[in-house]
């Protein structure tokens, strides 16, 4: 995947109203990379990233003793057991990107887009 293509998608679908409102969780290796200077903040999308564009992504719930392999990343772990934790119908994309960003402690979980939308709840995109 690149990120032109990423972002011509992302705003073909923007031009044809297929969504009223995205969000997106990105998670890998200089993830920021992907939207950084490329998503406009007009369409609807707002982006949460696990690493600015230079940065790596990090591993957890590792075990290379026994199974030599990681469970999870950082960022993923982060926002998924949140959304496990909280009821997604009042917890907003806000209070849960405040607590993913004090849990990824190796890169810095960073936001693009539309960061007026960190107002809605989870529910709004996860259901409940």
């Amino acid at each position: 995947m690149y990120a032109d293509n990423l972002n011509k998608t992302l705003w073909k679908k923007h031009e044809l109203g297929t969504y009223k409102q995205m969000m997106i969780y990105f998670d890998c290796c200089h993830s920021g990379s992907m939207f950084e200077g490329l998503l406009s903040n007009d369409m609807n999308i707002y982006v949460a990233t696990s690493a600015k564009p230079a940065e790596k992504s990090y591993l957890t719930y590792c075990d290379e003793e026994l199974y030599q392999t990681c469970l999870s990343s950082q960022f993923s772990a982060a926002w998924m057991e949140d959304s496990d934790q909280y009821d997604r119908a009042t917890r907003t994309l806000a209070e849960q990107y405040e607590v993913v960003k004090q849990r990824v402690t190796r890169s810095k979980a960073t936001q693009y887009g539309d960061t007026s939308m960190t107002k809605d709840t989870l529910s709004t995109y996860m259901g409940t």
